[in-house]
């Protein structure tokens, strides 16, 4: 019995660790956006220095690519810095009642915590095609010498939540003016997360329309998709940034997804994650 007792303290005290956690995040996330609000155009955008309550993993950044090769933005302060990202015809929602695509920008690695959330309208349903984002560098980014290779972009569908499934890709390019019939075939992605657990290996599978779905391994972040499982043991190490390339050349257009599964190290836990996107090569 006094075990039994002292199991439920344990629990009922970390549900009241965890609310007091969610109550301070949510504070924090009000005065910060009050203070880093921005116009021309509307965002928020500042420095970040809030406690985050960390679960699995972090999604950092998911990028689209015309073609195998990684595309580096200039070094030089670019003036300014453009988001692309299609908006389809159809949206398959895991939560139904909001096409709204929720910008937010976040500093991949260094010392600065660097966050820009972008101000988003409901779109009608007609207004379709590759849309668009721009924003200047001046006021943070140049300011506090972040260099806009080490930023990732993520977008999510119909709610502002970090951890929501439906998640679209996106183009960062550097200047104002993206050319408005979009970047060209769209060709891979990659899905950057950071996983908090260290493990020991790490595969994610990859569908799209319904086709046949493909299983990757993931040995580093150079290697497109290892379809053989590693001979030896995969070290990812607590905190680490973990690439995840999506070779999507020779699969169907249509609603994607990719599974992750992952296995915890000197443990037999396992990290699981699910993401859904729509894969549009041209987004007609």
């Amino acid at each position: 019995m006094n075990q039994a007792w002292s199991r439920l303290g344990i629990h009922f005290l970390l549900a009241v660790v965890a609310a007091c956690i969610c109550i301070g995040v949510a504070a924090q996330d009000a005065a910060w956006l009050k203070q880093n609000r921005w116009s021309d155009p509307e965002r928020y955008e500042g420095l970040h220095d809030q406690l985050n309550a960390r679960r699995e993993y972090d999604v950092l950044g998911f990028r689209a690519y015309t073609s195998v090769a990684s595309a580096e933005l200039p070094t030089d302060k670019p003036l300014m810095l453009s988001i692309q990202y299609c908006r389809p015809k159809k949206i398959p929602l895991v939560v139904p009642g909001s096409d709204t695509a929720f910008i937010e920008v976040q500093q991949l690695s260094s010392q600065v915590n660097y966050l820009m959330k972008a101000s988003q309208s409901r779109a009608s349903e007609s207004d379709f095609g590759w849309k668009s984002f721009s924003w200047p560098t001046k006021d943070v980014i140049n300011r506090h010498g972040i260099n806009p290779n080490y930023l990732g972009v993520v977008i999510h569908w119909g709610q502002d939540n970090e951890y929501a499934e439906d998640i679209q890709p996106a183009v960062l390019t550097g200047g104002p003016t993206p050319p408005p019939h979009g970047p060209g075939r769209i060709q891979r992605y990659v899905l950057t997360l950071r996983v908090w657990p260290s493990l020991r290996s790490l595969s994610y599978e990859i569908r799209s329309n319904g086709g046949q779905s493909k299983i990757c391994y993931y040995e580093d972040d150079q290697s497109s998709c290892a379809q053989m499982k590693p001979k030896e043991q995969t070290s990812i190490e607590s905190g680490s940034l973990v690439n995840l390339n999506l070779d999507m050349s020779n699969m169907p257009d249509g609603e994607a997804s990719v599974h992750i599964d992952g296995n915890y190290n000197n443990s037999d836990g396992k990290l699981t994650a699910n993401f859904r996107f729509m894969h549009e090569s041209t987004c007609r």
